[in-house]
């Protein structure tokens, strides 16, 4: 997975798909996200099975894992998603901070 990651995230690669995706209005890029997820669950081939025997070790047999797999592979495509196309235009100092407060 990465080298796969690597891969997709070469300056060139980053740019042109940041052009291509701003493009892309958000609930068409989640149902985007959505179908890779799908074919990486039933497709992805090695990966996609250490992700399964992962989960079924921790969760046990009698968890969902063919659905959490594809949430997996949802939540890391729009992890990647998020981090080289939308964090760079967020702003760099906000006017708000968050600033906890406590009782007393």
């Amino acid at each position: 997975m990465y080298r796969w990651i690597g891969w997709l995230t070469r300056p060139k690669r980053v740019r042109l798909l940041g052009r291509i995706l701003e493009w892309i209005p958000r609930p068409f890029l989640l149902t985007l996200f959505s179908m890779a997820a799908q074919l990486l669950a039933r497709f992805g081939g090695p990966i996609s099975q250490r992700v399964k025997d992962n989960m079924s070790v921790i969760l046990g047999a009698q968890a969902p894992v063919q659905y959490l797999r594809k949430q997996y592979f949802y939540q890391v495509c729009l992890t990647l998603y998020e981090l080289l196309f939308v964090s760079s235009r967020l702003p760099k100092h906000g006017g708000k901070r968050f600033c906890p407060t406590g009782d007393g």
